[in-house]
């Protein structure tokens, strides 16, 4: 772990202090996505803890490089497991060489203060919360998903690619396997060490056969990202 990760592992339980129970700060090691929580504060929030993953948001985020562009993403709307609405914040951390290593995430359940919030936004100028279209500019909708484990993440994304096919998988031919797994490589699932194997298992194919078409894709110019 380098050390500027160490220095924000501590933040993260300042932060935490400081900033109140209904925060959420998580701190993602980028070079783990199976595991990629490394320190928490306030895991009620969303149910995290040390060792989840990085989720479908995430890793959106670091395929497409647009933290190149913006390493702030700032307030875009989410849910937690139990459906509070939380309002999150996260922030790419770089190394010395500009490439991402890190995110320190913050999520704000604001349930049980929308009332208050919505009271003080007229008397104190208060910015309204994001709309969906603002949430957009950075993610396929609105909703904030916080995945238990790597499985869930990469099984979620793939029933979301898979729904989208007209025919079963047993019947899927290889040139409609091969663009299901681009898209799969362009949400950044394969940044998971375990991905292949279970994008084979869901495909009804080989490990052998999905390295083969991530080369094959590779090759034809394929998504640039962090690798």
């Amino acid at each position: 772990m380098e050390p500027i990760m160490k220095e924000y592992c501590e933040l993260v339980g300042f932060l935490g202090k400081v900033l109140g129970q209904d925060y959420e700060i998580i701190l993602h090691d980028l070079s783990n996505m199976d595991h990629s929580v490394i320190a928490v504060a306030n895991g009620h929030v969303s149910g995290r803890r040390i060792g989840s993953p990085m989720n479908e948001n995430g890793l959106r985020l670091i395929r497409s490089g647009a933290w190149k562009d913006n390493p702030e993403m700032i307030r875009y709307r989410g849910y937690s497991k139990k459906s509070n609405q939380l309002l999150c914040f996260a922030r790419f951390i770089k190394n010395q060489e500009g490439e991402p290593i890190g995110m320190l995430c913050i999520n704000y359940d604001y349930t049980n203060s929308q009332k208050l919030v919505d009271s003080l936004t007229e008397q104190l100028g208060i910015a309204s919360l994001p709309d969906q279209a603002e949430s957009e500019k950075y993610f396929k909708s609105d909703t904030e998903k916080f995945p238990d484990n790597m499985e869930e993440v990469v099984y979620g994304i793939c029933n979301q690619v898979l729904s989208e096919a007209t025919v079963p998988v047993d019947r899927l031919s290889q040139d409609e396997k091969i663009a299901i797994v681009e898209k799969l490589d362009g949400k950044g699932v394969f940044l998971f060490k375990g991905a292949v194997a279970l994008v084979a298992g869901r495909l009804q194919t080989s490990e052998a056969t999905i390295y083969r078409y991530l080369s094959k894709i590779n090759r034809a110019g394929g998504k640039n990202g962090l690798q």
